[in-house]
């Protein structure tokens, strides 16, 4: 999703939503629990999934709040671990989209 950023509305920010309305999510010793299981996230297979395993973070989201990540989460890119949780008022636009990995096809 695009948002405006909190700290700076003249700035727009693309990222990965990862919990929405009424979720907890967890991120304790380099994992993240959503809703007390465990997150999948296939589209960052290899990477770290935090930027340092002593990062602990713990939200109960309220009904206009989402929580988004960074798919590199090694940068210090701004997402809620730093800006916290997003208002959805926020919000400019959805975006579904995939670009990597690029899979082929054979004719």
């Amino acid at each position: 999703m695009t948002f405006r950023n909190p700290i700076n509305f003249a700035e727009t920010i693309i990222k990965r939503v990862i919990a929405i309305k009424r979720d907890r999510l967890k991120i304790s010793e380099g994992s993240i629990y959503l809703n007390g299981e465990s997150l999948k996230e296939p589209y960052i297979e290899g990477l770290p999934k935090t930027m340092d395993i002593e990062e602990e973070f713990d939200w109960n989201l309220e009904n206009d709040f989402v929580i988004v990540l960074s798919d590199n989460r090694l940068s210090g890119n701004l997402d809620s671990r730093i800006l916290g949780p997003i208002k959805c008022a926020h919000i400019l636009e959805e975006l579904v989209i995939k670009l990597w990995p690029i899979k082929f096809r054979n004719p």
